[in-house]
């Protein structure tokens, strides 16, 4: 469902039809990935696909009909910080390569909470995630922890320890808070539990941003 964020845009029906058209292509990959299609079928999804690709290409993005909503909202931080990036490749709701994560920040606590269910499209050895799936949702949810308390900006560096298997298909709980800050140093530290065992954990820097 489309993030509460949107709710008072005019062009909320063009979001919430985006929003599923990521879904189905989200669900699209997870075919290609799994598909045991023979070659006549295959040739025949190709070819569709091409048609559809062509279509596509009109509507593409430039300066006289920009995409719905723009990549970076700041002010989307610490209600819905989800939204600050709706075209991430990690939690980008509009973006069908991202899983996508589903990302809360607790202002009392200023603990941010991920949640995710890692698909085919992520799997790296047999039945697990990627590792770099995993570092890259850690590099999104440590930032935005950031973020969410008024000091976002690029991550400088992100270490990434990896504890137990992370299995596909399971709920994945990732936490991000903050450990210090020295000036426009931003130190977080972050962790990834499964049915509440620690599997891996991240600490990362980044550099505050002076908007």
């Amino acid at each position: 469902m489309t993030s509460p964020f949107y709710q008072n845009r005019d062009n909320l029906d063009q979001l919430q039809a985006l929003e599923k058209l990521a879904d189905e292509t989200r669900q699209l990959i997870n075919n290609v990935i799994d598909t045991a299609a023979d070659t006549q079928t295959l040739n025949q999804l190709c070819a569709e696909l091409n048609q559809l690709n062509t279509q596509f290409s009109v509507y593409k993005n430039n300066s006289d009909h920009p995409r719905p909503i723009q990549h970076f909202n700041y002010n989307a931080a610490t209600e819905h910080p989800s939204e600050i990036l709706p075209y991430s490749p990690m939690t980008g709701a509009f973006n069908p390569i991202a899983p996508p994560v589903q990302v809360s920040f607790d202002a009392e606590s200023q603990i941010l909470t991920g949640t995710v269910i890692c698909t085919r499209a992520h799997e790296g050895p047999q039945g697990m995630a990627h590792g770099a799936t995993i570092a890259g949702i850690f590099d999104q949810v440590l930032a935005m922890a950031a973020t969410c308390i008024g000091k976002g900006g690029p991550t400088a560096y992100l270490n990434t320890q990896f504890l137990k298997p992370t299995w596909l298909d399971k709920e994945l709980i990732f936490t991000a808070s903050i450990d210090r800050i020295e000036g426009r140093k931003i130190f977080i530290k972050g962790e990834c539990r499964l049915d509440g065992e620690l599997i891996s954990t991240a600490d990362a820097l980044c550099i505050e941003h002076r908007f």
